[in-house]
């Protein structure tokens, strides 16, 4: 694996940064969560296929009978349901909250990535992982009138760690814009025939299939080609470098990012017991003391299961 360099670090920042302020935009938008996904996925994949047409002229894409190709439908689909369960935890519950459970991703990659592929076990990433998590414990207790909205967010982290994974593989075998391009396919396909079933079982406050009204048009192209086309593509890049546990404890900076943007908009909305940011500062510890104990090789351990 390539080691990344000083300029991986800040791409690699400079698109959480862009994470983080997904959730504001989710807040801010008029559209319900489900809606805000078939028309970010649905522009982005428009936008990407018509870029990869021009760019390798022709409409390139993988055979989706094979592994490879079931691997993309799936992390699309994964897609769709973390950024639907994501924007509705922010929505449910207010930024700060939805950014805590998004911190518990390393977790959940920690304990999945040995399992599904042939990555070492290594201990060190399951203590980080728990030093962050005891952050989030705290963070609950700040708050419980939260609760469900950070449980929708604990199960967004879960599937944002999947397809995290399952693309740290992909990248291996074909070029980041191919697997995003597909991925956004397949994710706008199931978000989109997923409306009717929430319709039915009325989920949706909205009864018939909603439009983007004002400012609502102006969220979805940022989040399609800011948040997606390019900060999607390029942390899938960025996977050819980094593990995806790293880039996920990385991306524990978003509730960061996205707390300060939130605080910005939001003021008063947004501020949280001071337990809140005790939690908060142990989540960022984490990300910190993760790229330092890799660097003085501290033995906590691995093995191999």
């Amino acid at each position: 694996m390539e080691k990344p360099g000083i300029k991986d670090y800040l791409l690699l920042h400079l698109i959480i940064i862009f994470w983080g302020f997904t959730s504001v935009l989710g807040v801010l938008s008029k559209l319900e969560a489900p809606y805000l996904v078939v028309y970010r996925t649905g522009l982005s994949f428009v936008t990407l296929l018509v870029f990869i047409y021009f760019r390798y002229k022709t409409g390139r894409r993988p055979d989706f009978l094979s592994s490879d190709g079931l691997a993309i439908i799936f992390a699309g689909i994964l897609t769709a349901f973390h950024w639907t369960t994501f924007f509705a935890s922010a929505q449910l519950s207010n930024v700060s909250t939805c950014l805590a459970g998004m911190s518990t991703t390393a977790l959940w990659t920690s304990l999945l990535e040995p399992v599904f592929t042939k990555k070492r076990f290594e201990w060190k990433e399951i203590v980080l992982a728990i030093f962050v998590s005891i952050g989030l414990i705290l963070i609950f207790k700040s708050d419980f009138s939260m609760a469900f909205g950070l449980g929708i967010s604990l199960i967004s982290a879960l599937a944002c760690s999947g397809f995290s994974i399952i693309n740290r593989q992909l990248v291996k075998n074909h070029k980041p814009l191919i697997i995003t391009t597909w991925e956004m396919g397949f994710a706008f396909v199931f978000s989109l025939l997923f409306i009717p079933f929430l319709l039915s079982m009325g989920l949706l406050k909205q009864k018939s299939f909603a439009l983007p009204q004002g400012w609502d048009w102006l969220n979805i192209l940022f989040l399609a080609w800011v948040c997606t086309v390019f900060a999607y593509t390029v942390s899938i890049e960025l996977m050819k470098k980094f593990s995806a546990f790293a880039i996920n404890l990385t991306v524990n900076l978003e509730p960061v990012y996205g707390i300060f943007l939130g605080l910005l908009i939001f003021g008063q909305k947004e501020k949280m017991e001071p337990l809140f940011y005790v939690g908060l500062f142990m989540i960022l510890s984490g990300v910190f003391l993760f790229p330092f104990l890799n660097r003085l090789k501290i033995p906590f351990g691995s093995k191999s299961y």
